[in-house]
């Protein structure tokens, strides 16, 4: 469970649209037919598994963007700064 909670999580953390699967697969093991305490550990598990990578992406973007969002939803740096006042719509 660790080693896929951490796949999980570092699929989420390269792409965000992977986070759908980060949550899916906590509610798949909740899902199984185990004993109930089998099933929180399991999800325990996972969670720990998640962490590494999604602390890893925490402390890499929270210098850079100042917040956890990654740097493309971030629309102050698209990187279109070398753009002058004089090239703005309607100035010729």
């Amino acid at each position: 469970m660790i080693i896929s909670g951490f796949c999980a999580s570092l699929a989420a953390v390269i792409d965000f649209g992977a986070g759908f699967f980060l949550i899916g697969v906590a509610c798949i093991i909740l899902a199984m037919r185990w004993p109930k305490l089998h099933r929180i550990g399991a999800v325990l598990l996972y969670v720990l598994g998640t962490l590494p990578a999604i602390l890893l992406h925490l402390s890499l973007t929270l210098p850079v963007t100042g917040d956890w969002r990654p740097p493309f939803l971030h629309p102050e740096l698209n990187g279109d700064f070398h753009r002058s006042r004089r090239d703005g719509p309607g100035i010729r």
